[in-house]
Parts: C-alpha cells; sequence; structure tokens
C-alpha cells in the first residue's frame, strides 16, 4: 500500500488487498502483590550488590510507576522533566507529543538517577551520550530471578493500568495517565472496572440495607 502511494508500483495492484487478516487477540498480564514484591525485591537487591546499571533499575522502576511506554522511557531526557509541576513532556511518543505526568515515587526514581556529564538522557547507556537501547538481556535476568518468566516489559505498563482501577480511578483518568488518544484503546480495561464498581455498589448496598432492615426484638 505504500509503494502504492509513493507511485512505486501502479495503484490498485497489491495482489493481497483484498486478503483478511488474522484477529489480533491482546494478551493482557497483569501482577499480583506478591509478584509485585518479588519483582520489588530483585530490584534492590540488584541495586545493593551492584549486579546491574542504577540507570537500568530506575528505567523499570518508573516504567511500573507511570505505565510509560519503553521506548519513552529510553528516549526520555533531563531537559523533558519539570520537577514543578511533577510532569516528563516527551515530544516524540508513540502517539505524539504527550505530557507523562510524575507521581512522589516516580520522580523520586527520576531524582534518584545519577546525572552523567554530557549525556542529556536520564538513563543513560554504556556509550557516551547514549541512552539504554538493549534492556532484552538485563530485564530477561531480572524476571528469571523474580520467578516471573512469562512477564514481558511491555505489561507493566498493563499492570499499571489495572493497579490504577483497582484503587477506584475512572476509566477516562487512566487512559489520561496512559495517553491514550483513543477511549477504546482504554476500553480494553473495562472488564476490570467491573469489579470495582460491584464492589462499591455491594458496599453502598450494604450500607442501605443496615439503615433500612428493621431489626427483631433483642437484637444489636
Amino acid at each position: 500500500n505504500l509503494a502504492e502511494q509513493w507511485r512505486v508500483i501502479p495503484l490498485n495492484s497489491n495482489p493481497v488487498r483484498h486478503s483478511l487478516k488474522f484477529p489480533e487477540n491482546a494478551v493482557e498480564r497483569f501482577l499480583g502483590d506478591d509478584e509485585m514484591e518479588r519483582l520489588g525485591l530483585v530490584l534492590a537487591t540488584a541495586e545493593e550488590q551492584q549486579t546491574l546499571s542504577v540507570h537500568v533499575i530506575n528505567a523499570i522502576r518508573l516504567l511500573l510507576l507511570t505505565g510509560a511506554r519503553l521506548g519513552e522511557v529510553q528516549h526520555l531526557k533531563w531537559e523533558h522533566v519539570d520537577r514543578q509541576r511533577k510532569i516528563a513532556f516527551l515530544p516524540d511518543s508513540k502517539t505524539g507529543r504527550k505530557p507523562l505526568l510524575l507521581s512522589d515515587a516516580a520522580l523520586a526514581v527520576i531524582e534518584a538517577t545519577p546525572r552523567m556529564d554530557g549525556n542529556p538522557y536520564v538513563f543513560a547507556g554504556r556509550n557516551t551520550g547514549s541512552q539504554i537501547i538493549n534492556f532484552r538481556k538485563p530485564w530477561s535476568r531480572i524476571r528469571k530471578a523474580a520467578g516471573l518468566p512469562d512477564l514481558r516489559i511491555h505489561d507493566l505498563r498493563h499492570n499499571f493500568a489495572s493497579a490504577a482501577i483497582n484503587a477506584g480511578t475512572p476509566l477516562a483518568v487512566v487512559g489520561a495517565l496512559l495517553g491514550h488518544r483513543n477511549v477504546k484503546t482504554t476500553q480494553r480495561y473495562a472488564h476490570l472496572a467491573e469489579t470495582v464498581v460491584h464492589a462499591a455498589g455491594n458496599a453502598t448496598a450494604s450500607l442501605i440495607s443496615s439503615r433500612t432492615t428493621p431489626r427483631r426484638p433483642g437484637q444489636t
């Protein structure tokens, strides 16, 4: 199709133009409380024992705390971070320019990351002036040590969304936190929101029921 747009080949000459695509089945992986504790312990141990670069460790922590995409964290520069407003302005994310909201915990991770002279990136790579490029090997070591062999690094984004919804955050706000431009993208988490809504409904109904149910003699 792109070749047709560029007039490299004649229009309507794509032989597979009407072929049906296989449906994409989105796989979402969320962390349980014990899994998050194990992952946090592995990161803390790696930092204490200096078995991994603190820039790699803190980059993963920021992914956990913000739901940002890996590329957004990799290309985060010091000049993007507004400490006063607690926002990182990302000039070129997947969805274009967007603000990344920083919680106190997320900002603390950034401020605890050593600033390398002559390097504009928050999470510096091995080469002078470069960002971290290869997360595959360190992430493989981390998830293996945490007993999470099936955990993809993008699952940290899903986990952030899940945690936000479980905390009672409305879907629209979750979408804003994740930088979704299309509300349909956030709707994939709607089934998680239903659980929170049901819990709130049960709690509300129980409160009303306790106030409106007549008490029998002798009941306290």
